[in-house]
């Protein structure tokens, strides 16, 4: 399967983590860092790079709409090197245990077609997660068209424009398959802090997003990058100690 990172130097060290873990459950794996060419990331090896310029949005989020056509001209160029269909965007600060959902070949009920868009349900029903979702070249020529007819109009330019909810809401509109797996499902979980402890479901998530927000007071909180790289470690000891114990 093809993957790739949106990353920036700031993420050098859970990049790493993140894609030691993917390529220890999809070893055939090609995997691509869209750098910020500003403040570049270590790019792991074995990966390929792309240096990129557009804004990358507040503390590199991918938020604005000038991010969002950035992420899809990214997606285009990949799948276009790779000969490719699909192509699944990663968060550095994402732990990957299983990725069989969004496989090609996936298909959400016998004898229907792949769906266009694959991403887990967040905390808000019916929307999806931006951490980790799978997009066809199809999903990216609908989403660049659709923008470029729209960029014209003032309104337009404003806005903050989460990149997977500013696709999940574009490619709403067009003929494509889109699917979201149920948040009850479990396969993803964020963290959460129960006193000053992370708690993950480490037992039973494929997916497992390091840097969650939390709620403190009412207020959403972006996790501090030494906690998110704090998670990460332990997954990666944790799943070490897993793989020590069964090959013992």
């Amino acid at each position: 399967m093809i993957y790739v990172y949106f990353s920036f130097s700031a993420d050098s060290d859970i990049l790493a983590i993140s894609v030691a873990q993917l390529r220890r459950v999809d070893p055939n794996a090609a995997i691509w860092v869209a750098n910020d060419a500003a403040a570049p990331a270590a790019v792991p090896a074995g990966c390929k790079e792309i240096r990129t310029r557009y804004p990358r949005g507040e503390n590199g989020t991918g938020n604005g709409l000038p991010a969002v056509q950035g992420e899809l001209e990214v997606f285009r160029y990949i799948l276009e090197q790779e000969n490719a269909t699909y192509i699944v965007k990663v968060d550095s600060d994402v732990w990957v245990r299983d990725v069989s959902l969004f496989r090609p070949g996936f298909t959400v009920q016998e004898g229907l077609p792949e769906p266009d868009f694959v991403a887990c349900e967040g905390s808000r029903a019916l929307l999806p997660m931006g951490c980790f979702y799978r997009v066809s070249k199809w999903a990216v020529q609908y989403a660049q068209a659709y923008i470029a007819r729209r960029t014209r109009m003032a309104a337009w330019q404003q806005g903050a424009y989460a990149e997977a909810l500013t696709l999940w809401h574009i490619l709403s509109l067009s003929h494509l398959r889109l699917h979201l797996l149920p948040a009850a499902l479990g396969y993803l979980s964020g963290f959460t802090l129960q006193g000053a402890a992370p708690v993950p479901a480490v037992h039973s998530a494929a997916i497992l997003h390091c840097g969650e927000p939390y709620r403190e007071g009412g207020n959403l909180i972006r996790s501090p990058r030494e906690l998110t790289l704090t998670r990460m470690l332990m997954l990666s000891s944790y799943s070490r100690c897993r793989q020590y114990d069964e090959n013992d």
